[in-house]
């Protein structure tokens, strides 16, 4: 959207605009003229950036990646068309998306467009052009011929009329990052294709898929076993939970459908201490200038006591930008001079520092 000044008297009239000043959209070569306070700036960019007034009938809106963002979290059925705006392959695909444009309105799927190749790129999508459906944010590429419109209307209100599904979606690598950075509560259950109760556990935990869906938290799994080498992880099935991309790991009985879920909502709706393991600890040693980190031992009495006298200062410590974790390791403790814990250290920037104190 461009904004421009004219003195043009003759011009404005050529609107029916008489009285200045004056504010008047252009949408698509139609003239929109602005009918309420100017001094308001607030409700001026309201009115720039509302869809109504933004919409062209018969028009795929273009929106840039500001716009994009709030649409994701206002909609909860939104289309995506990546492209090129030199490449005549994806203005060929444009004529054919602009043909269901309508129907996807009539039945609650915003469709927009963008051409911003940056924007691409933080989605994850490498290969353009590209149509995305976003279910409440969660992503799902289009694999069918995008020139194929009614094949690909049908995908979509197939999509829209699914709804949350009781089945786990299933997620690699590159779109774990991108789900672990976009979603504020997301959960991934990370699993090998050669383990032999894998599959038993998931069909457990997909007795309360739809139940983490109700409580706002995205339910995802992962057979990508590099991911979960990344966070340390080396024996599965396990269970991460991510709040605002931070990992706590599930050191419970993952086949105990019922004590996980609450274990979930728990993480969700209560001052929690992310739990982790030597991995992520070297990991958050290395990217944290400020550090906390609490061992623990689940058969101490001592140890729970300390947990919810420290779960109460967690927010302040955030608010600090200091980083609270938990860690249930006998010899990573014992490295930071705790032979029997509880005990906490503090990370400054790499160097640690024993607390001696009660």
């Amino acid at each position: 959207m461009h904004f421009v000044t004219t003195e043009d008297v003759d011009l404005a009239q050529q609107y029916g605009i008489t009285e200045f000043p004056a504010l008047v959209l252009f949408r698509n070569g139609e003239a929109l003229v602005y009918k309420g306070n100017l001094k308001d700036e607030q409700k001026v960019l309201g009115w720039l950036t509302d869809e109504d007034t933004l919409e062209i009938p018969n028009k795929i809106e273009e929106v840039n990646e500001r716009m994009l963002e709030r649409l994701l979290n206002v909609s909860s059925n939104l289309v995506v068309f990546f492209y090129d705006d030199a490449d005549k392959y994806s203005r060929k695909i444009l004529v054919e998306l602009e043909n269901i444009d309508d129907e996807c309105d009539d039945v609650g799927i915003d469709f927009v467009k963008i051409s911003d190749e940056g924007a691409a790129g933080r989605h994850d999508l490498k290969d353009l052009p590209v149509l995305v459906f976003y279910s409440n944010r969660f992503p799902q590429i289009y694999e069918g011929d995008l020139l194929n419109e009614e094949a690909l209307l049908e995908w979509l209100l197939d999509s829209k009329d699914r709804g949350p599904s009781s089945v786990i979606e299933e997620v690699d690598g590159a779109m774990l990052q991108s789900l672990t950075e976009n979603f504020e509560y997301l959960v991934v259950y990370f699993y090998d294709d050669n383990c032999p109760t894998c599959e038993t556990v998931l069909a457990e935990l997909e007795t309360i898929d739809d139940e983490t869906d109700e409580a706002g938290i995205q339910f995802v799994k992962t057979g990508d076993v590099k991911a979960a080498q990344q966070l340390g992880i080396t024996h599965l099935p396990a269970l991460v939970y991510f709040e605002a991309g931070v990992p706590s790991i599930y050191d419970g009985d993952i086949t105990a459908e019922e004590n996980v879920l609450a274990w979930l909502i728990q993480q969700k709706h209560e001052d929690t201490i992310e739990n982790i393991n030597r991995q992520l600890l070297y990991s958050l040693i290395d990217s944290q200038d400020y550090l906390a980190v609490y061992f623990f031992n689940d058969e101490n009495e001592e140890c729970a006591k300390v947990l919810k006298t420290l779960e109460k200062i967690d927010d302040d410590a955030s608010d600090f930008g200091v980083h609270l974790v938990k860690m249930n390791d006998r010899l990573m403790a014992k490295k930071y001079g705790f032979r029997n814990p509880p005990g906490l250290v503090y990370f400054r920037k790499g160097k640690h520092i024993k607390y001696e104190g009660e």
